[in-house]
């Protein structure tokens, strides 16, 4: 499991359906991009590449399907805000790193913690949806986390493969 805490910011930034402009990194000479989407409308138009590129991910499941988290959403995740991001390397899509930001609650204290969609009763592995140039589209979204970060007080993965 990765967990990363930081100090909590002065101020409580909005996420919902809020749109960030598009990050750009250089990382080992190419050009990455990484759009947010935050908003269910924006993920509705991911439907079309999300399915195809989660099976050329290793070891996928049902459970990191489009439909099933969107029912999932549907159902459980009225409380919560999207923090999708969408990583393309010099114009081509390559992954989508399928985030929300819950609140949760810490020795009394409330927390904003960024973690996978549907992870919080998923009995199966949840991923970023990388299949190609794993180490690009981390390190890119890695970036764009960081530089979001008075969007969230915690950051938490868990029951990652190691080779993933």
């Amino acid at each position: 499991m990765f967990t990363m805490k930081k100090e909590r910011p002065k101020s409580k930034q909005k996420i919902d359906g809020e749109s960030f402009s598009t990050s750009s990194y250089t990382i080992s000479g190419y050009e990455y991009t990484v759009d947010f989407i935050g908003n269910e409308e924006g993920w509705n138009g991911l439907e079309p590449v999300w399915n195809p590129l989660l099976k050329e991910v290793k070891d996928h499941t049902v459970f990191q399907t489009f439909e099933l988290l969107r029912i999932w959403w549907r159902h459980f995740g009225t409380q919560l805000a999207l923090f999708i991001l969408v990583i393309k390397r010099e114009g081509n899509l390559l992954g989508i790193a399928p985030l929300q930001i819950s609140w949760v609650k810490i020795w009394g204290k409330s927390y904003r913690q960024l973690g996978f969609i549907g992870s919080w009763w998923e009995v199966d592995r949840p991923t970023f949806i990388f299949p190609k140039d794993t180490e690009g589209c981390l390190e890119a979204t890695l970036s764009f986390i960081n530089e979001h970060s008075d969007c969230w007080d915690l950051f938490q993965i868990y029951e990652q493969m190691p080779d993933s």
